[in-house]
């Protein structure tokens, strides 16, 4: 869309970046993170942010102080066979240790020290989307700040910022551009050796999108198969980087799906449509028969960014939201 609409969204920055204390950053796997996991001490400030990054890669501001107590907690031997979760502790040791020389050098003085950790953080590039689904219900609109990634991963933070646990079938259109999940079966995407006019997300960037055409106006992301699918994207370009957050990340929002566990947005247009019936009208047999409609879905960043940041078979099993 070319002008983004009045959703009592103001342009927000990130936080300032503590700029008092040299933060360095540690780039770790999900799996990775996980051994980390197992490795802290519970209650710390970094095993808190450990667990609210998800599953997903995450690149962490870490002090030097952070980086002396990960170097202990994983600095027990190889068992006599270690495993790959074994190996995985030792790939992120060696990390450690780099990145504190590193960190100590820089302190001393160093410039060239100080200019490898700049070029770093400079490669963790930030993007903010709004995107918004209307109907016959109140608009439901998010601002994300995302990690520069393809278009599949974007589609997933979509997904997962309005709340739905379905990933499938989706489209991105950008520009007259359709960009979609290639399935050479043709059931959970599109096989795109007969769609040739779509191109494969997994093959594109946003960075790359963005040097290409920084102004690209016109988004659209599709999450279902019918016109209640239909999102309304804006892309406001890079975002600054805080380099103490864990993203993706939820900036602002309005309102929130209110059945928990929708798949896509037809479910929850369907459902809006039940719940708009007399009680003696509703269908007593079905997914919708028997579920309560009677407060609209409220929003929480935090379930929001955790929705982003785990996949759909972790999200399901989660505790629903507002205890729904």
């Amino acid at each position: 869309m070319s002008n983004e609409p009045s959703l009592n969204n103001p342009t927000t920055a990130s936080p300032a970046n503590n700029q008092s204390t040299l933060l360095l950053p540690l780039k770790v796997s999900g799996l990775q993170k996980k051994k980390l996991e197992e490795s802290m001490p519970g209650g710390s400030g970094l095993a808190s942010r450990l667990w609210e990054a998800g599953n997903v890669k995450q690149t962490f501001g870490v002090t030097l102080e952070e980086l002396g107590q990960l170097r202990l907690a994983l600095a027990a031997p190889l068992p006599e066979n270690p495993s790959r979760h074994d190996r995985r502790g030792q790939a992120v040791l060696r990390k450690v240790g780099e990145l504190i020389s590193l960190g100590e050098a820089a302190e001393r003085g160093d410039k060239r020290a100080a200019a490898k950790i700049e070029a770093r953080w400079k490669r963790e590039r930030v993007f903010q989307f709004t995107i918004a689904l209307r109907g016959d219900f109140p608009t439901i609109w998010r601002t994300i700040h995302v990690k520069d990634c393809s278009l599949a991963w974007l589609a997933r933070h979509f997904a997962g910022a309005l709340g739905w646990y379905c990933t499938n079938n989706h489209r991105i259109e950008i520009d007259g551009h359709t960009y979609v999940m290639h399935d050479k079966t043709d059931t959970f995407g599109y096989d795109l050796n007969y769609y040739q006019g779509f191109r494969d997300e997994s093959k594109v960037k946003i960075s790359q999108l963005y040097r290409g055409s920084p102004h690209a106006t016109d988004w659209i992301y599709v999450q279902g198969s019918n016109k209640s699918g239909r999102h309304d994207v804006w892309f406001a370009g890079p975002a600054v980087l805080d380099r103490l957050a864990i993203y993706p990340r939820c900036v602002a929002g309005e309102h929130a799906v209110p059945m928990w566990g929708c798949c896509d947005a037809d479910d929850h247009a369907e459902f809006m449509k039940v719940r708009h019936l007399p009680d003696d009208e509703r269908p007593d047999i079905g997914q919708y028969g028997l579920m309560p409609c009677e407060h609209e879905g409220s929003f929480d960043a935090k379930y929001v960014e955790m929705d982003m940041g785990c996949p759909p078979k972790i999200r399901k099993s989660l505790k629903p939201r507002n205890g729904e």
